[in-house]
């Protein structure tokens, strides 16, 4: 029978406990199962089986994040940013709560999505069974006054949500928004120069026309002024 331990012309003893170990690497949602076989003092054969479930994780964490308005009027005003930090992978997070940060916010306040209450982040599939996929939601209000490009971090530490114990590093995401404020400065179209309705080759011509024209009539006046010089 595969994976029956054997262990010829040695008994085992009624206060003995053999160990057997086997190592491998699992992809995949795996059911193990291990045998043993023995022979008793009368010759009869006896066996035994007990298998073990090994589910792989995967750890992840993903943040998407907006803005209540993403264009101000000249002077700028409040903007509310609203974080939505998921668990992308297949075990808790721990820590989620008090590690959303904004680089351009004061530190942003958990809304809600803790459906269980046991400060853990869950995500589809979560192979401890510790809660459904769950939406945590942050915000953080804050005046904006020029236009702002910022970013926010979320982090979590896969956990097992029996023990606590650290499962894998930390994960983290990052998202960004910008919010645009009028500068109250208008651009002139393209090709003008500002404050003239002109195209700016237009008005160089006009100018090199203006000169060409003064030299050429300066020009004449001296040859005409020349010409009275020698009849008197």
């Amino acid at each position: 029978m595969p994976g029956i331990a054997r262990a010829a012309a040695v008994a085992l003893d009624l206060d003995e406990v053999w160990r057997y170990r086997c190592t491998g690497v699992v992809s995949e949602l795996t059911i193990d199962v291990a045998g043993v076989e023995g022979t008793d003092i009368l010759g009869g054969v006896v066996t035994d089986l007990d298998g073990a479930v090994v589910a792989p994780f995967d750890t992840g964490i993903s943040v998407v994040k907006t803005a209540s308005t993403a264009n101000l009027p000249q002077g700028g005003g409040p903007v509310t940013y609203t974080y939505e930090v998921r668990n992308t992978g297949n075990v808790p997070l721990g820590g989620v709560a008090d590690r959303v940060t904004d680089d351009k916010c004061v530190r942003p306040t958990y809304v809600a999505g803790d459906d269980d209450g046991n400060g853990l982040l869950t995500g589809e599939g979560d192979i401890f069974e510790a809660g459904g996929p769950e939406v945590w939601t942050f915000q953080c209000t804050t005046t904006v006054t020029v236009t702002t490009l910022n970013t926010v971090t979320a982090i979590g530490t896969p956990r097992n949500p029996t023990t606590g114990a650290v499962l894998a590093p930390d994960v983290s995401a990052v998202a960004r928004a910008t919010v645009t404020v009028d500068s109250g400065v208008t651009q002139p179209p393209t090709g003008q120069l500002p404050g003239t309705g002109f195209e700016g080759s237009r008005i160089l011509w006009l100018v090199l026309a203006i000169v060409t024209l003064g030299g050429a009539m300066r020009l004449s006046a001296s040859r005409r002024w020349g010409r009275t010089d020698r009849a008197s």
